[in-house]
């Protein structure tokens, strides 16, 4: 049995996200309507290793997948025509790859000192972080350019950082942990009841993937934000390429 106050507590916060990002979206389709967006000068830049595509879509395939086969796991009575037990090693295997996905991310960013682009620079951190926040509440519906560089090495603007951080730092860390208590449950008694067993481990499990659940809302709206078009966010992470603005590159490859 669930605990209703995390479930009342998750619909708000995914629905609320899915409002949020509904009236935001119908507000930039009125102001494009009455004043089109203006075509700024943009240059194809290749953004998007190979491997960080291939990581990209494996994560968010094992994130969707862990999230549709854990509401079933949590509401088992709603989905009878499932069998509990498969759909609970289904659930189990995904964690398991999104683990070793993530390892390996951790190892090649590590490695490849690509993980500076998730540490937010100090100076005037908090002046660019107010820049990204006006734009998407105001520059956006006026046609703007985007107010920050975006370059191989610069692609995430300040909001983006401190979203990713918290995610890669605290809520993906705690998913794990409190996954792995449940599913080894049986093996380590004493550890799972000493953290408080399934009635404290499994109502956090279930609040943090209606988090996760909220962000992917957020995320995927917010790629429609990322480009010329709504799908430029969406084609560049499949093909590496993506048109950004010509006075936002400083270097990285690019063609005409």
């Amino acid at each position: 049995h669930g605990v209703p106050w995390v479930d009342v507590a998750g619909l708000i916060l995914f629905f609320g996200m899915l409002a949020g990002v509904s009236i935001h979206a119908a507000a930039r389709y009125l102001a494009r309507r009455k004043r089109p967006r203006p075509q700024h000068p943009t240059r194809r830049v290749f953004l998007y290793d190979a491997y960080e595509r291939i990581w990209h879509w494996l994560q968010a395939s094992a994130i969707l997948l862990l999230i549709a086969t854990g509401l079933i796991i949590h509401k088992p009575h709603l989905f009878g025509m499932f069998s509990f037990a498969y759909v609970v090693r289904v659930h189990n295997v995904l964690g398991f790859i999104l683990l070793i996905n993530a390892a390996l991310a951790l190892f090649y960013t590590v490695a490849s000192g690509t993980i500076r682009r998730f540490l937010p620079e100090p100076k005037d951190f908090f002046g660019r972080a107010v820049a990204q926040a006006m734009y998407y509440t105001k520059g956006i519906f006026a046609g703007q350019p985007h107010p920050l560089e975006k370059t191989k090495e610069n692609r995430l603007n300040p909001l983006q950082q401190i979203t990713y951080l918290a995610i890669l730092n605290v809520l993906l860390p705690a998913q794990v942990v409190t996954g792995i208590l449940i599913w080894g449950m049986q093996e380590w008694p004493r550890l799972a009841a000493a953290l408080g067993g399934l009635p404290l481990l499994a109502p956090i499990h279930t609040l943090l993937a209606w988090t996760f659940a909220a962000f992917i809302v957020m995320h995927v709206y917010l790629t429609t934000a990322a480009g010329e078009t709504p799908t430029a966010g969406i084609k560049s992470m499949i093909s590496g390429w993506d048109d950004v603005e010509t006075r936002a590159i400083s270097n990285g490859a690019s063609q005409p």
